[in-house]
C-alpha cells in the first residue's frame, strides 16, 4: 500500500510547516517529521483510526489525530492506496476534505 497527497493537502502541509518555522526555526521540520510518522501509522493499519463524522457513500474516509501538534489528517482508503485529503488544525477541524474527494 502507498500514500499520496492531494494537491490541496500538499498545500496544507507546506502552509503548516511554514507557519511553525515562522514561530521557531526547526519547528516546521518537527511538524513534517510528525506528519511522516502519522502517514506511517496510517499505512500500518488504516482502519484503526476513526471514521470521519461525515459519511459519503462509496468512500471510506478516516481521520488520524497528530497529538503533539494537535492536527487532524483526513484520508481516503482505496484498495491499494491511502489518499491524504487534508491536514487541519485541531481547533479548526472542517469538512474541507469533502470537496477534495474528486480532486486530482
Amino acid at each position: 500500500m502507498t500514500a499520496t497527497l492531494r494537491t490541496a493537502a500538499r498545500r496544507d502541509l507546506y502552509d503548516r510547516i511554514t507557519w511553525y518555522d515562522d514561530r521557531e526555526v526547526g519547528l516546521g521540520d518537527e511538524f513534517n517529521d510528525a506528519f511522516e510518522d502519522a502517514v506511517l501509522a496510517i499505512l500500518a493499519n488504516p482502519r484503526m483510526y476513526s471514521p470521519t463524522e461525515q459519511h459519503v457513500p462509496g468512500f471510506e474516509t478516516r481521520v488520524f489525530f497528530m497529538k503533539k501538534f494537535r492536527h487532524f489528517v483526513t484520508y481516503l482508503i482505496r484498495e491499494d492506496e491511502i489518499v491524504i485529503l487534508s491536514i487541519d488544525r485541531g481547533n479548526r477541524r472542517s469538512a474541507s476534505w469533502l470537496n477534495r474527494l474528486a480532486d486530482d
